[in-house]
Parts: C-alpha cells; sequence; structure tokens
C-alpha cells in the first residue's frame, strides 16, 4: 500500500517535474533535505534541477536578505535616528508589509498547485 503511493508521487512528479520542484523549494513546508532525496531519484535533468532551485528559493532568500537588512537597522535607530522622519518609518512600514504580503501570497500559490497535485495520487 505505501509503495503505491510512492511509486504514485514519482509518477506525479515525473509528469511536471520542473513546476513542482519549483513549488516545493518555495514552499517553507517540506525540508530540503527531503525534497532533495526525492529528486534525486527522478529524471530530472541536472541542468533543470538546478534551475528550479535557483527559481525556487530565490524568494525566500530575499526575504531572509530583507528581514536581516531590517534587523540591522532596527539596531541602529538608536544611533542615528533611522525613523526621526515620518516618511522614512512610513516606507520602512509599507515595505515590510509588501514584502509579507508577496511571501505569504507565493507560499499560497505553491501550495495550491503542491494540492492540485496530490489530488492525482490515490487515497
Amino acid at each position: 500500500m505505501e509503495d503505491t503511493k510512492i511509486y504514485s508521487l514519482l509518477d506525479v512528479i515525473e509528469e511536471k517535474p520542473f513546476i513542482i520542484l519549483i513549488c516545493c523549494r518555495i514552499s517553507p513546508v517540506v525540508p530540503g533535505s527531503l525534497e532533495n532525496m526525492l529528486f534525486g531519484i527522478t529524471s530530472i535533468s541536472t541542468y533543470l534541477y538546478m534551475l528550479g532551485t535557483t527559481i525556487g528559493i530565490t524568494p525566500q532568500l530575499i526575504l531572509l536578505v530583507y528581514i536581516g537588512t531590517i534587523i540591522q537597522n532596527i539596531t541602529e535607530v538608536g544611533e542615528i535616528n533611522l525613523f526621526h522622519n515620518p516618511f522614512n518609518l512610513a516606507l520602512f512600514i509599507i515595505g515590510l508589509s509588501l514584502t509579507i504580503l508577496m511571501f505569504s501570497v507565493i507560499i499560497y500559490k505553491a501550495n495550491k498547485i503542491m494540492d492540485q497535485e496530490k489530488s492525482y495520487l490515490p487515497a
């Protein structure tokens, strides 16, 4: 029974390996090491694997770099009065909000595509 589910999952991945790889990499739900093992046993080419991984993890990397920059700026607030100007504070809040919104939409859409692909699997 369990073997059937694994083979069915591999069949779904083999149909659209590039799209599923990107969605898996975007979604923070599946651990990266599990993804590496899963895609390692498929027939996806090394080129598509590297390209899909690069595309998939780029939004997470951008968000993490942005959050790191925000944290650095927050620690500098007391030293240089970064938010002394209300305009700077407004830009900061808007930028952070839009980044979180964008990342949430990307995760939502990736999970939605993954759920659609799961519907092809036998119960």
